[in-house]
């Protein structure tokens, strides 16, 4: 499969380039793709990568080309709060209307800098588009620094005084919204997208070799004598001769062998001791799995443990190492329900953190990964749909301590006892309408009220007199209103800002 990141941009070929740091071979494609008009940045660019996987996947007699292609594309979107979040997906256009001089203008004008910018990843392999986000808070400044890389350089993230402009490569990368959904894709999904590198063959790599290590043990047990040895184990009762303070070690002496185990250096008694043997299989097949990790569930521990007395960023940092952890050993070919129950968990824990620090972004980046591990979402909303007998309220400072799943229904059929033996989850009714309450929660408070509306329905799905559910419904209704006024009254500002934009004219 190839791998094609669609842009025409050098400085974004190279960024990408030292970003993946030669980790997989990617090509790059400047091709002409027209963007629909929305504000939503995800729907924009999703809908970009689909047109440019199906201009890349054609040969130029437009015939469809049969080797599979991976297609990333990438947007940006700078948010001004002094504007009401715009310009957002349009930056483009503004900067290039009335360049950063014009854009650092408007700021000052409305005595108001704060800002802040995302950037997202798309990935399409010709049947499903993955959506990357990264979001950085900051403040519009300057203009500082170069000019070739967009609106860099009035751009400084929060607690930075330069620009991004101003910055070395290493530098830009610790608060850089591209870096953060490049961490995302590079982690989640490219590796996966390949053609040798399918989770699933991932997986049967990882036992094959664990069986060919198996089997290449027992065929050295076969051919060697030493291991011949370890294999029969065979010896005699004699003695008692030699030290007592090992068992039996006194009274047996293996084939061959006048001595007893206890009258033997250490050196001889390896020659043939059955718990060298087992010592042997151990550290060939297991012990280079447990040395070199740490125990999720012990960070996991301690960072509950940091939450609890409001050490809020030790406990993130610590959720995050656990999380480490467990993908690692999923990597490997082990990726038990316990494991998968314990990244949910953690995921679970990282929204908190994000939901409670404000990063309202960051905080639907975990609800939704964490969706995604549900096979049947919808199958799973029905079935508690039906069940549902009576409301259950589910306060917003229920959300205040960290998650302790189970995360599976504790269910008697027979199907449902089958999905527990296999590598998928099934969330609690609680937990669900916790992830959609924070969830719409966040989008409300990134004024996102189409996405805010659609979590709140799945709420009522299967927990429809929730008493959160039907607060934030109404305040969802009054911010809606007053963010259409707030918009036409910015407008106008705008458009009557001297020296910046266009003064209006006429009426409307």
């Amino acid at each position: 499969m190839d791998i094609y990141l669609v842009t025409g941009n050098k400085h974004k070929r190279l960024e990408f380039q030292r970003h993946m740091n030669g980790e997989l071979e990617v090509h790059f494609a400047d091709v002409d793709l027209i963007e629909i008009q929305s504000n939503d940045i995800v729907k924009i660019n999703e809908h970009k990568v689909k047109c440019a996987h199906e201009i890349l996947s054609k040969d130029t007699s437009g015939e469809s080309q049969a080797r599979k292609k991976l297609v990333i594309t990438d947007d940006t979107g700078l948010y001004m709060e002094c504007l009401g979040s715009f310009p957002g997906p349009y930056i483009k256009w503004m900067h290039k209307s009335v360049g950063s001089q014009g854009i650092v203008d408007v700021a000052t004008k409305f005595q108001n800098n704060k800002c802040y910018a995302i950037c997202v990843y798309s990935v399409y392999d010709g049947k499903e588009v993955y959506s990357f986000e990264g979001v950085t808070q900051g403040t519009i400044t300057g203009p500082r620094g170069s000019t070739d890389f967009g609106w860099d350089n009035i751009f400084s993230p929060e607690g930075c005084s330069k620009t991004f402009s101003e910055m070395s490569f290493e530098d830009k990368q610790e608060s850089s919204p591209r870096f953060k959904a490049f961490l995302q894709l590079k982690a989640r999904d490219v590796m996966f997208l390949t053609e040798d590198q399918d989770p699933e063959e991932l997986k049967k790599e990882a036992n094959e070799k664990a069986r060919r290590r198996r089997q290449s043990f027992e065929d050295k047990q076969e051919s060697s004598p030493r291991f011949k040895a370890f294999l029969q184990l065979k010896g005699t009762i004699t003695g008692p001769r030699g030290s007592t303070d090992f068992g039996w070690d006194n009274i047996f002496s293996p084939e061959g062998c006048s001595k007893t185990f206890s009258e033997m250096s250490f050196e001889d008694k390896q020659e043939s001791s059955p718990r060298f043997k087992a010592f042997l299989q151990l550290k060939a097949r297991d012990v280079m799995f447990l040395t070199e990790d740490q125990d999720p569930e012990e960070l996991k521990k301690e960072a509950n443990e940091k939450w609890a007395t409001g050490e809020a960023e030790e406990a993130n940092a610590l959720w995050r190492q656990a999380l480490k952890e467990c993908i690692k050993y999923s990597m490997r070919g082990f990726p038990t329900k316990k494991n998968t129950d314990m990244q949910l968990t953690l995921r679970l824990n990282l929204s908190l953190y994000h939901f409670k620090k404000k990063e309202f972004h960051e905080c639907i980046n975990q609800c939704d990964i964490i969706l995604e591990g549900v096979a049947d979402l919808d199958g799973l909303l029905n079935r508690y749909e039906v069940e549902v007998t009576q409301s259950e309220v589910t306060p917003m400072n229920g959300m205040a301590a960290p998650a302790t799943l189970p995360a599976h229904t504790e269910e008697t059929d027979a199907s449902t006892r089958e999905k527990k033996e296999q590598d998928t989850c099934v969330l609690r009714r609680d937990t669900l309408v916790k992830l959609f309450l924070r969830r719409a929660y966040s989008y409300l408070m990134l004024q996102e009220f189409e996405k805010c509306r659609e979590n709140l329905q799945l709420v009522k799905r299967i927990d429809q007199g929730n008493a959160e559910l039907m607060n934030l419904e109404r305040k969802e209704q009054v911010e809606r209103v007053d963010y259409a006024k707030r918009q036409k009254q910015l407008y106008r500002r705008m458009c009557n800002a001297s020296g910046v934009l266009p003064e209006s004219k006429g009426k409307g």
